[in-house]
């Protein structure tokens, strides 16, 4: 009685350091995301330059198109919410980031072990409105050993690129 006792208590501590050292990762992955590592583009259809992280530091989601492509649209913004992620027109959802203003469509497709979503952030940039448009790999955790799968649901519970894309969006300027 006792030797399962001390096994349960020693699978409640694992999970516990499991769930510290997981949730760290996450953390210092999403710093580092936040402050190292960037780059400078510039769009040559829109002439305007900024900046955005050279990847994401994560280890169950990757970039697919990336950097993010940016437009212009001769329009003011304005943001129709719609619900349902799966169909061709995506979710869409009116979002406030750190005081700004975002218009959030994403478009997901299962193939081949992995969920492949779209993602376009809509905003307001004086009159007209611009976009910020990239895809993202979400590799299927099932696929992987049994602490990876924590890990890999984890990260992917976890993962918001709002910030990150704000960033982006603060560092956008014309070029000449």
């Amino acid at each position: 009685m006792y030797k399962i006792f001390t096994n349960k208590k020693q699978s409640i501590f694992l999970i516990l350091i499991l769930t510290i050292i997981v949730g760290s990762f996450y953390f210092i992955s999403y710093e580092k995301t936040q402050s190292g590592d960037w780059l400078t583009t510039t769009d040559p259809s829109t002439n305007l330059r900024f900046k955005y992280p050279k990847n994401l530091l994560t280890a169950y989601i990757k970039e697919i198109d990336w950097p993010p492509k940016i437009q212009i649209l001769n329009e003011p913004f304005i943001c129709i919410e719609s619900e349902n992620e799966t169909y061709m027109t995506g979710k869409t959802e009116r979002r406030i980031i750190n005081g700004g203003s975002y218009c959030v469509t994403t478009v997901s497709e299962g193939a081949a072990g992995s969920t492949y979503t779209q993602y376009t952030y809509a905003f307001p940039q004086g009159r007209e409105t611009l976009l910020l448009t990239f895809s993202l790999r979400f590799f299927n955790c099932e696929n992987y050993e049994r602490i990876q799968v924590q890990e890999c649901q984890y990260e992917q519970k976890n993962f918001n690129m709002d910030n990150t894309i704000d960033y982006i969006v603060n560092t956008i300027i014309p070029t000449q």
